[in-house]
């Protein structure tokens, strides 16, 4: 419900947030907050200048908290004061989505683990899929990277089980979606150490989603970057099995098949995807990308097709195999995939016989 309010510079959000930081009482935090919310439902406008500030300090504390009050305090803010933010985004204002979602999933690890799914579905679900599902995918992606090379495997188990439970919150033309908008920023980390006085130095330093450390890393470092994305995007897309160990992902989209609810739609985004895998394919090999990196990037293709019903399957690799610019690698490991598939399939399969 917005209001128009008449002398909006009478209002001081600047003040109330103020007084968040400055007090020691979670109880008194908690209460402006609300007050935040309540006059951001009145009119956006009134804390849109004060919105980084509410979320770094509630990414710092509120979302730490693990009682009913805070978790209700959190979502409040985010449901009022959130659609100011998307709405500023849709006209080019992409780095406060950025930023607010970094310093959510920063602080990720410490939020209490019966909320995380919570949190962030709402956070997801009021920006808008379109603008968040892969910037969080890829923030928790990166978290993944860096807990991995510590070794830290409890941290990695669980960045992966929530990315599978949050996914599920979601369509699976949504997921599809996602998973296209990762790899894009994917193929934005370099290969090599950027040079200081270089545009490439420039863009990436200015992105917050790729973090200040993107800039200084060596070429040993943006490889182990490069590797655990692509692991962590495939976990994430096919981990989450039903009770029969089939993946969850592939019970949705025969369930839309079966139902028929919006199957063209579905396709489309089958097709984008593993054009958009096999152009990432074909353009790694041709600048010869490490063997490793390729490997995930065929088990990855390989999942993808194997969440397609087998005579959706058959249609998608043959229009790949007879497009022109499919190179003999790519054909030789679908045809290898696909033999493998066939072999899985119940021998009643009418289409795995055609």
């Amino acid at each position: 419900m917005n209001v128009v309010v008449k002398n909006p510079s009478a209002i001081r959000a600047d003040v109330i947030v103020s007084a968040i930081r400055a007090s020691d009482s979670p109880q008194v935090q908690n209460k402006l907050l609300l007050v935040i919310a309540a006059l951001a439902s009145l009119s956006p406008e009134l804390v849109l200048h004060s919105v980084m500030p509410i979320f770094t300090f509630m990414g710092a504390h509120t979302i730490r908290q693990d009682d009913e009050f805070s978790g209700h305090v959190v979502e409040q803010t985010i449901i009022c004061v959130v659609p100011a933010l998307a709405n500023a985004a849709q006209y080019g204002k992409i780095d406060e989505i950025e930023f607010l979602l970094a310093s959510f999933v920063s602080a990720f690890l410490h939020v209490p683990r019966h909320r995380r799914v919570r949190l962030f579905t709402t956070l997801a679900r009021t920006l808008g899929g379109d603008l968040s599902i892969h910037l969080i995918l890829f923030l928790c992606g990166q978290q993944y990277v860096n807990a991995y090379m510590k070794h830290r495997m409890g941290d990695c188990s669980a960045l992966v089980d929530f990315a599978t439970v949050f996914l599920q919150a979601f369509s699976a033309n949504e997921e599809l979606d996602a998973a296209i908008k990762f790899l894009d920023l994917w193929k934005h980390i370099p290969e090599v150490p950027v040079e200081k006085d270089s545009q490439e130095f420039k863009e990436l330093s200015s992105r917050v989603i790729f973090g200040p450390s993107i800039v200084t890393m060596t070429k040993s470092e943006l490889y182990n970057w490069r590797k655990g994305l692509v692991s962590f995007i495939r976990h994430a897309l096919t981990d989450a099995k039903s009770g029969s160990d089939i993946p969850k992902l592939r019970l949705k989209v025969a369930s839309l098949i079966l139902e028929d609810k919006n199957t063209d739609i579905l396709l489309n985004s089958f097709s984008s995807l593993i054009t958009y895998l096999l152009d990432v394919i074909e353009t790694s090999t041709k600048h010869h990308e490490d063997a490793e990196i390729l490997k995930k990037f065929h088990k990855l293709l390989s999942d993808v097709l194997g969440l397609l019903p087998i005579q959706y399957y058959s249609k998608s690799v043959n229009d790949i195999l007879n497009a022109p610019s499919t190179s003999v690698e790519t054909m030789k490991s679908l045809i290898s995939l696909t033999a493998a598939k066939f072999n899985l399939e119940h021998t009643e399969n009418a289409y795995a016989h055609e």
